[in-house]
Parts: structure tokens; sequence; C-alpha cells
């Protein structure tokens, strides 16, 4: 009885996310969870910070003018 119970909540589960959608607001009137995407990464920096400037730094014009 348990297993069919189990499947049938399943089934119904489905059918709503067929019905309305799986980013319907909808769906969270019937306990379930809409998708609502996916959380961005947040932007990681270098782990280098005592790393010295490459030559690149050193042949801009900007870069010799502010000595």
């Amino acid at each position: 009885m348990l297993t069919e119970g189990g499947r049938l909540t399943a089934l119904l589960r489905h059918a709503l996310k067929q019905h309305y959608g799986i980013r319907s607001e909808k769906l969270a009137e019937f306990g379930l969870q809409p998708f609502r995407g996916r959380k961005q990464p947040e932007p990681s920096t270098p782990a280098t910070p005592g790393t010295p400037p490459g030559p690149e730094a050193a042949s801009h014009p900007d870069a010799t003018a502010s000595r």
C-alpha cells in the first residue's frame, strides 16, 4: 500500500509540473518548489595579492607618467 501511495504522489507531482510548467508559482500552492533558476557563482579573484606587476604594466605609457 505504501509503495502504491508513493507512486501515486510521484505521478501527481509530475502531472502538476506538466500542466502548470516547472517555473509556475502555482506549484507552491501544492507544496512543490517551482524552478527559479540557478544561483550565479560569485566572481573569483586571484589568490596572489603579492605578485609584482608584469612587463606589460611597466611598458604602459601611464605607468611611467605617474613617477
